[in-house]
Protein backbone atom coordinates (compact mmCIF):
# COMPACT_ATOMS: atom_id res chain seq x y z
CA UNK A 1 0.00 0.00 0.00
CA UNK A 2 3.52 2.64 -0.06
CA UNK A 3 3.15 2.87 3.32
CA UNK A 4 6.58 4.12 5.29
CA UNK A 5 7.39 1.93 7.90
CA UNK A 6 10.75 2.31 9.96
CA UNK A 7 12.10 -0.86 11.54
CA UNK A 8 15.36 -0.45 14.61
CA UNK A 9 17.12 -3.54 15.31
CA UNK A 10 19.32 -3.51 18.54
CA UNK A 11 22.19 -5.69 19.54
CA UNK A 12 23.45 -5.33 22.69
CA UNK A 13 26.22 -7.45 23.54
CA UNK A 14 28.95 -7.25 27.17
CA UNK A 15 31.90 -8.62 26.96
CA UNK A 16 32.97 -11.35 30.00
CA UNK A 17 36.65 -10.97 30.37
CA UNK A 18 39.17 -13.19 28.98
CA UNK A 19 38.65 -14.41 25.78
CA UNK A 20 34.77 -13.94 25.88
CA UNK A 21 35.32 -10.24 25.24
CA UNK A 22 32.12 -8.30 23.39
CA UNK A 23 34.74 -7.93 20.10
CA UNK A 24 35.36 -11.89 20.18
CA UNK A 25 31.34 -13.07 21.07
CA UNK A 26 30.07 -10.94 17.78
CA UNK A 27 33.49 -11.18 15.49
CA UNK A 28 34.78 -14.32 16.21
CA UNK A 29 32.27 -16.57 17.26
CA UNK A 30 30.17 -15.72 13.76
CA UNK A 31 33.42 -16.16 11.74
CA UNK A 32 33.43 -20.06 13.18
CA UNK A 33 30.31 -20.42 12.83
CA UNK A 34 30.18 -19.78 9.19
CA UNK A 35 33.21 -21.93 8.98
CA UNK A 36 30.86 -24.70 10.62
CA UNK A 37 27.75 -23.95 8.52
CA UNK A 38 30.22 -24.66 5.50
CA UNK A 39 31.84 -27.59 6.62
CA UNK A 40 28.60 -29.33 7.93
CA UNK A 41 26.88 -28.85 4.39
CA UNK A 42 24.10 -26.90 5.68
CA UNK A 43 25.02 -23.96 3.69
CA UNK A 44 23.53 -23.75 -0.44
CA UNK A 45 25.73 -22.05 -3.28
CA UNK A 46 28.86 -22.63 -4.89
CA UNK A 47 31.93 -20.22 -5.33
CA UNK A 48 31.52 -16.78 -3.66
CA UNK A 49 28.47 -16.86 -2.29
CA UNK A 50 27.11 -13.52 -0.75
CA UNK A 51 26.17 -14.45 3.35
CA UNK A 52 22.72 -12.81 2.68
CA UNK A 53 21.62 -15.73 1.59
CA UNK A 54 19.23 -17.56 4.60
CA UNK A 55 21.46 -20.78 3.68
CA UNK A 56 24.20 -18.71 5.01
CA UNK A 57 22.52 -16.69 8.01
CA UNK A 58 20.17 -18.51 9.55
CA UNK A 59 22.00 -21.73 10.76
CA UNK A 60 24.72 -18.93 11.94
CA UNK A 61 21.58 -16.54 13.70
CA UNK A 62 19.99 -19.61 15.57
CA UNK A 63 23.73 -20.98 16.79
CA UNK A 64 24.50 -17.24 17.79
CA UNK A 65 20.65 -17.26 19.51
CA UNK A 66 22.32 -19.96 21.06
CA UNK A 67 24.85 -18.41 22.80
CA UNK A 68 22.82 -15.47 23.57
CA UNK A 69 23.27 -13.26 21.20
CA UNK A 70 20.20 -12.36 19.44
CA UNK A 71 18.85 -8.63 17.54
CA UNK A 72 15.92 -7.31 19.53
CA UNK A 73 13.93 -5.66 16.50
CA UNK A 74 11.40 -2.83 16.91
CA UNK A 75 8.73 -1.16 14.53
CA UNK A 76 9.50 2.52 15.27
Amino acid sequence: NGEKKLWYSVLQVLGEGGDRTAMAKTVGLPLAMGVETFLEGESQGVGAVVPFEKSWYQPILHKLENQGIVFREYLG
